[in-house]
């Protein structure tokens, strides 16, 4: 019995061992690739055959690969639109990498993105993620649309649809014009999807909750004081003719680790 014990001990030992190599040196660096079919929504009219790329929660910084690795990604898969969730940087860090990141951008028809919490630490750095430096002009040293609380009309090869950037906070209220365009909706909260009645027809597409980083039953996250993981960790929830959809991100944030829940870009095909 006591031998079996210490087997025991061993083979637990073991796998302790290898969920911290894998989930600090392997899953935080590998990320996959998604494939997301949207239906029941208007913008299949306008985007179906598009390739729509999703992207969120870099939190780069000066050492990481992880910014290389996600532009080739990103050139392979030759987006038609990329839309980009938020925090491109770290709490407190460097926004160089982020705007260097953003300025090798490639794109067809265009890239639209908002600003994260993380983003927003240091309000004079993250003008330069819409404005040139010292100047109120629109940068032109990469080619992302920010939408900061405003829409865009876009008009595509199959017609024209909305772009709604939503940099506010849960409790905000939240409009959308009352017509027949498709609307898509960036927001980089997942919770700001409480703030629409249900009837307005629109996509949003969220990231900020990592998918929880590792996979853990709701109440551990609501007993946590995660309410956003608890509620909307990653994937897909709907609310009346509302449908929202959220990413696991790329980077991780407060601890590099990611346990069964790999960083990823995320395609959208309409159908």
């Amino acid at each position: 019995m006591a031998r079996v014990f210490k087997m025991l001990i061993v083979i637990i030992g073991l796998l302790c061992l290898l969920g911290l190599v894998q989930g600090f040196l392997i899953e935080p660096g590998n990320v996959v690739v998604r494939h997301a079919t949207v239906t029941g929504t208007s913008l299949a009219g306008v985007l179906k055959g598009e390739r729509v790329v999703v992207v969120s929660d870099l939190h780069l910084s000066g050492g990481d690969l992880s910014g290389n690795e996600l532009l080739a990604i990103l050139a392979d898969l030759s987006p038609d639109y990329l839309l980009l969730l938020g925090d491109y940087v770290r709490w407190g860090g460097d926004y160089q990498p982020a705007l260097a990141f953003l300025s090798k951008l490639a794109v067809v028809h265009g890239a639209y993105g908002i600003l994260g919490d993380y983003d927003h630490h240091d309000s004079r750095q993250s003008c330069l993620f819409c404005h040139e430096p010292g100047r109120g002009t629109a940068t032109v040293r990469h080619p992302v649309h920010f939408l900061m609380n405003r829409a865009v009309f876009v008009h595509g090869e199959n017609g024209v649809f909305r772009v709604v950037g939503l940099d506010g906070v849960p409790g905000a209220e939240v409009q959308i014009a009352e017509d027949d365009v498709p609307t898509l909706v960036l927001g980089h909260d997942p919770l700001l999807f409480d703030e629409f009645s249900g009837d307005e027809g629109v996509l949003m597409l969220a990231g900020d909750t990592h998918g929880g980083q590792v996979p853990l039953p709701s109440f551990v996250w609501r007993l946590l004081g995660y309410e956003k993981n608890a509620r909307y960790n990653s994937g897909w929830f709907k609310k009346g003719s509302n449908q929202l959809f959220i990413t696991r991100g790329v980077g991780t944030s407060h601890v590099p680790f990611r346990l069964f829940c790999p960083p990823e870009v995320v395609v959208l095909h309409f159908e």
